[in-house]
């Protein structure tokens, strides 16, 4: 009997079929894996953007805020080092747009939040939420500017 180099169909098959099982039960994980990260990427890039609010505040040595334009967030100064026509804020940190970088959707308490120049927070207690799907994360910072969770 001569010697066959190759698969057979039954064979071929098989692995297709092992293949595609395992791509059936893993996709649903592999998907809520990815969205979770996305929620905490996001909810990170927020801890830093008032972390840098703080930072210019106490830098600056004015008081600085948090603004967020539907998902698009911002830390300002005011006033500005060199007065120009028109505005009153100097930007600290380009605009991030979250929802560009991972698909969430930010709320809050209020739009913005602003930092002494000692660093302290000016308002009482305020929560930030960061949701994609079902997935739900929040940043809350206590009246006196600190991050509580």
């Amino acid at each position: 009997m001569p010697r066959r180099n190759g698969f057979t169909l039954v064979e071929t098959l098989m692995v297709i079929s092992v293949i595609s099982m395992i791509v059936l039960f893993g996709w649903p994980r592999m998907r809520a894996a990815k969205l979770k990260s996305d929620v905490r990427s996001a909810r990170v890039v927020m801890t830093g953007l008032y972390g840098r609010a703080r930072a210019g505040a106490v830098q600056y040595n004015r008081p600085t805020t948090l603004v967020m334009n539907g998902n698009v967030v911002t830390v300002t100064a005011t006033p500005r080092v060199v007065p120009v026509a028109g505005s009153t804020t100097d930007t600290i940190s380009s605009p991030q747009d979250l929802n560009g970088q991972y698909g969430v959707t930010i709320t809050a308490t209020s739009g913005t939040i602003t930092a002494d120049p000692r660093g302290f927070g000016s308002s009482g207690t305020f929560i930030i939420w960061v949701r994609k799907a079902e997935f739900l994360d929040s940043v809350v910072i206590s009246g006196f500017g600190r991050l509580v969770q």
